[in-house]
């Protein structure tokens, strides 16, 4: 009769290796995604630094003021400002729409708009993979922002990078001190008159649209959903520009700011 082994017990320096074993594996696993975010963040700081010198200087305090007013001081249409830069880089790649910067973050980026909105999730403005991706408009949106609503999509890079700092507006002295950016086409440049923060699901269809109601259901909704909020006046033929970027707060969430669109123009000689 066959004699019946019984099981081998680790014993304790044989657990201890086991243990060590499965440790690297997990080191090594962390390792590798380490390794993976940090080449994407020097890609993506490589992909900064080779596009800094298009990047559009803001405009002068007298262009900043309202086109409206500079119309009602003068009879001649105030002259449109043009973005040089932003217009060359467009020439490298037709999908650049713009570019946006929003002061004290890092939010200083062209915007590009691609064939739907998975395209440059991890593209980066010249194509090629990219852990950051690049900041995309939504390929509904219009490209020369004569939409009611236009949205910008950027990552959350713990790094600090892409639209991170969207989350900088949910501390109330951050909220009160910024109160503009800018956004700049080849052709036009607009200040954004921030008015809204929000934590909204990926799929709330009043802020990622169509809407589900008219301009005003809009702009209550945004109101009464707002964790900071101030009022503009917003009338019926303003455009309003979203940024949204991903949020931890609860699954699918998602960290908007929603600007009122001014262009801002030169007056006429």
């Amino acid at each position: 009769m066959t004699e019946m082994r019984k099981p081998r017990l680790l014993t304790a320096p044989r657990v201890r290796r086991a243990a060590a074993v499965v440790l690297v594996c997990v080191i090594a696993g962390n390792a590798a995604d380490i390794c993976r975010i940090g080449r994407g963040n020097a890609a993506e700081l490589a992909v900064r630094d080779r596009v800094s010198g298009y990047r559009p200087q803001p405009p002068s305090a007298v262009a900043a003021a309202d086109t409206a007013r500079q119309k009602a001081q003068s009879p001649a249409a105030p002259r449109r400002l043009s973005n040089p830069g932003v217009a060359a880089l467009r020439d490298e790649n037709p999908e650049t729409v713009g570019w946006v910067t929003i002061p004290y973050t890092r939010i200083d980026y062209p915007v590009v708009q691609g064939p739907d909105n998975g395209f440059y999730l991890h593209r980066d403005i010249e194509k090629n993979d990219s852990f950051a991706g690049t900041v995309f408009m939504d390929y509904r949106s219009e490209a020369d922002l004569s939409g009611r609503d236009t949205v910008i999509y950027g990552h959350n890079m713990k790094s600090g990078a892409m639209f991170h700092d969207l989350v900088k507006f949910d501390d109330p002295k951050f909220w009160d001190s910024v109160t503009t950016g800018w956004l700049y086409l080849p052709d036009a440049t607009y200040r954004l008159d921030i008015f809204a923060y929000l934590v909204v699901g990926w799929d709330d269809p009043y802020i990622y649209g169509p809407s589900p109601g008219a301009w005003g259901d809009f702009l209550s909704y945004v109101k009464n959903n707002a964790r900071y909020y101030r009022d503009l006046g917003l009338e019926p033929n303003d455009r309003v520009v979203t940024l949204s970027t991903c949020s931890y707060q609860f699954d699918h969430a998602r960290t908007t700011i929603i600007a009122r669109l001014t262009e801002v123009t030169e007056p006429a000689a």
